[in-house]
């Protein structure tokens, strides 16, 4: 497989391309999977972007439907996902985090019955289908008593989220809210570890393929046993092409039409996230820019017909978006075109006029 065909055949699976774009948020979201969400807003546009004509308040009102759902999947960051599926992705994925939440919470002073005594005082906090602020949950724990809550409030947050007890509530504001899961998702699905498996590798290899057994232990935390054990239960629908040496899985064919010119996608973008090698469409020299000192923060980025070709930002202000563009090198007056209809679609997901300006 050539270089040229991974990135159309991946950006047609990514949903970023006009003929591939889905009708509505769920739909978005369930044939991602899961999608990198650690930075809400940017979450946002990152369902909006695979989305024919979609507006924030679309990917909000699908949250406020319980639709879909924004808590700690895998690999212990923040992710929308269906909200039927939180259950059995949670106990295959985040589960695999526990133990090292366990040691950490330890070393905060929480031992096992401490633990339970402060999942007493949030369920109480938020039982009846409450929601609260990340600083009002943990100043429920102080003033309960909890010795040290102040100090490891987040941690314990993190903590009751990654074992399936939280996930976020409705916006107030600005702020994020915390209520608890299994009262905030009311049909979840169930499905056996090696359903769960199986799904999993599906829905991976179809939005993120063509991708290895390395980049889908990357996006899920699998053990590489796990990992095998899933894409053979589905070995049937996937194709396999090689590159590089290296086996690729996806689901379809490789004969996917042009990539888009331009996209604006958001900081945390499944494009790079969904993946441990993104050389495809990464050059090594530029990694730095994109999430400087290896931080763990990316930035938003600037794509070039599926590859990484510069960051951008936008200032808002009551009545239009300026989208600062800031290219590794000179664009084409055809490439700064389509970056201009880009950035108005991105407005249009916010309801006001994009105006750019080129670094």
């Amino acid at each position: 497989m050539k270089p040229a065909a991974l990135i159309a055949t991946r950006m047609h699976a990514l949903r970023l391309h006009a003929s591939a774009r889905a009708a509505s948020v769920l739909e978005t979201v369930t044939w991602m999977g899961a999608l990198q969400a650690q930075d809400y807003q940017s979450g946002l546009w990152a369902v909006g972007a695979r989305m024919a004509g979609a507006t924030r308040a679309d990917v909000e009102l699908a949250l406020a439907r319980r639709e879909i759902v924004r808590t700690w999947p895998m690999r212990g960051t923040w992710h929308f996902i269906p909200a039927a599926d939180v259950g059995w992705m949670q106990d295959l994925l985040a589960a695999r985090l526990l133990p090292a939440l366990r040691k950490y919470s330890a070393d905060y002073g929480f031992d096992e019955a401490a633990l339970s005594r402060c999942r007493k005082v949030v369920v109480k906090a938020l039982g009846g289908g409450r929601s609260l602020r990340r600083g009002q949950l943990v100043q429920s724990l102080v003033q309960a008593g909890v010795a040290g809550a102040s100090e490891a409030g987040n941690h314990l947050v993190r903590h009751f989220g990654n074992e399936g007890l939280l996930c976020n509530g409705l916006p107030e504001g600005k702020e994020l809210t915390f209520t608890l899961r299994d009262e905030w998702v009311r049909k979840p699905a169930k499905l056996d570890r090696a359903a769960a498996l199986a799904e999993l590798a599906l829905r991976y290899f179809r939005s993120h393929g063509p991708a290895t057994l390395q980049d889908f232990v990357w996006w899920t935390g699998l053990t590489m046993s796990d990992a095998r054990t899933a894409i053979a239960a589905i070995g049937p629908a996937l194709s396999r092409r090689v590159m590089d040496e290296r086996e690729h899985w996806f689901v379809g064919d490789a004969d996917a039409p042009a990539v888009s010119a331009v996209e604006l996608l958001p900081a945390f973008d499944e494009h790079l996230l969904g993946y441990r090698e993104r050389a495809a469409v990464l050059d090594a020299h530029r990694a730095d820019s994109i999430c400087p000192g290896g931080n763990g923060v990316f930035r938003p980025t600037l794509v070039v017909k599926g590859r990484v070709a510069g960051l951008w930002k936008k200032k808002e202000s009551a009545k239009k978006l300026t989208i600062e563009v800031m290219p590794y090198e000179p664009l084409s007056k055809a490439i700064q075109r389509d970056t201009e209809q880009a950035a108005q679609r991105f407005g249009d997901f916010y309801g006001k006029p994009a105006i750019v300006a080129f670094a």
